[in-house]
């Protein structure tokens, strides 16, 4: 009997072995749902823009444009902070060293920052700046005051050979003394720098008290001072002659020089080295959008402030190509340095 019972029992477990064996084993339980993106990178407190250079001049001018309709596209208000000092590296060392937050950004004056770097040793590297875009790209012209004697690059010539015409300049480290120390030579105008304007608006006025003999700037900059009848234009660098400057000012290239055409300033505008990609692609788009916006385009007609905008990956191959271009000028330019 009891061996009936365990044999019946061990059928039994078989039995239920077998079922079970058979039956669907039960689906493992669903992976957790992954977390939602992160939302995109928004300032959270008024953004500093820095101006390496004093009120009134042209980085100052088109930094208070753009920000004026920037500031719609980050959500928060964009102040302006002019830092001025040592031919702009003051304000250039305090953005580079200005904390990668997306909270301070500014406008660069490039050809003169990079030729400086070149030949001497900086506290910033300007190829370490995170690239926002480029604002403007603009060509020079070099004027005089209205009462001056030179009408001519001639003029300017037959001065020149009896003493060196005086130039003014922010310092020897910006754009308008590299364009000097490149084009005065190429027009056979020797010369010397006058500098410590705060910027160009105070070398211009000091260009009409007679401090110095000639200025050489961005058409933007002069033509104020060009329209009220206070400067006027000798040669302008470009390739075609501006509508308006007087219908007897020669471009540089009816002079036989037009590779002068290639000395522009670059405003370039730039975050601190170290800000992350994220926060430079947010602040990249609102200046896209900022420099395409129809408000900021009437300013800019205005203003007689001419606008050539590129993306952030295009200020990259421009910062490139600008380092590549002008290291053929290092040693000229460091020899009006000296």
């Amino acid at each position: 009997m009891r061996n009936k019972v365990l044999l019946l029992f061990l059928a039994l477990v078989l039995v239920l072995v077998l079922l079970f064996a058979g039956c669907p084993k039960p689906a493992p339980p669903a992976p957790p749902a992954p977390p939602p993106p992160p939302a995109p990178w928004s300032p959270t407190k008024t953004i500093t823009w820095i101006v390496h250079y004093a009120p009134g001049g042209g980085f100052d001018v088109y930094s208070r444009g753009i920000a004026l309709v920037m500031k719609k596209y980050v959500g928060v208000d964009i102040v302006i902070k002019n830092i001025p000092g040592a031919g702009g590296r003051t304000g250039v060392n305090a953005l580079y060293r200005a904390k990668p937050d997306g909270h301070t950004i500014g406008m660069l004056n490039v050809i003169g920052l990079l030729t400086t770097q070149m030949i001497m040793e900086t506290k910033y590297d300007m190829r370490e700046f995170e690239w926002l875009g480029r604002a403007a790209m603009e060509v020079y012209a070099l004027a005089v005051a209205a009462d001056s004697p030179f009408f001519t690059v001639a003029d300017l010539q037959k001065a020149a050979a009896e003493r060196p015409l005086r130039v003014g300049v922010p310092g020897v480290e910006t754009t308008s003394a590299v364009t000097s120390a490149i084009a005065l030579p190429t027009l056979n105008i020797p010369f010397t720098y006058v500098s410590g304007y705060a910027g160009s608006a105070e070398a211009m006025i000091g260009c009409l008290r007679g401090d110095v003999d000639i200025v050489a700037y961005p058409i933007s900059s002069l033509l104020p001072l060009v329209e009220s009848g206070d400067l006027r234009v000798v040669v302008d660098y470009g390739l075609e002659r501006h509508p308006a400057f007087s219908p007897d000012v020669p471009t540089a290239k009816e002079l036989g020089y037009p590779e002068l055409a290639t000395l522009g300033l670059v405003r370039l505008i730039a975050a601190p080295p170290g800000t992350p990609k994220d926060v430079v692609a947010v602040l990249a788009e609102a200046l896209g959008k900022t420099l395409n916006d129809p408000e900021f385009i009437a300013w800019s007609e205005k203003a007689k402030r001419p606008m050539d905008p590129a993306t952030a990956e295009e200020t990259e191959e421009i910062v490139a190509t600008l380092f590549t271009t002008f290291e053929k000028y290092a040693e000229a330019i460091r020899a009006y340095r000296e």
